[in-house]
């Protein structure tokens, strides 16, 4: 300032440096992890998926009571609809694993 008589002259190009590469590497390293967790949901999506086409093909005809496999598609496509609608309503809720344990 005038008043004091203290001035700055300094290259904008160390103090743009030392605060946007930070933020850079901060913004990478965050998609990364936002694409590890998508990754992880599909895989886990896809294995419910497998599951439950086991149980809907399920060839019923040997030792078991017809239409068993029927009904077993029916119960897990029930438990794992539970399960991914509970996964998503976890992962929306914002609080931190350890208290949701806490809670249950």
């Amino acid at each position: 300032s005038q008043a004091n008589n203290l001035y700055w002259d300094a290259n904008f190009n160390i103090i743009s440096t030392g605060l946007i590469f930070p933020k850079a590497f901060s913004l990478s390293h965050s998609f990364g992890r936002r694409e590890r967790a998508a990754r992880t949901l599909a895989r886990l999506k896809a294995h419910a998926v497998s599951l439950l086409w086991i149980y809907r093909d399920w060839d019923a005809s040997h030792n078991v009571e017809p239409g068993v496999g029927g009904l077993a598609a029916e119960n897990c496509y029930k438990l794992l609809q539970e399960l991914l609608y509970n996964l998503r309503a976890f992962l929306q809720t914002g609080t931190k694993t350890s208290e949701v344990i806490q809670q249950l």
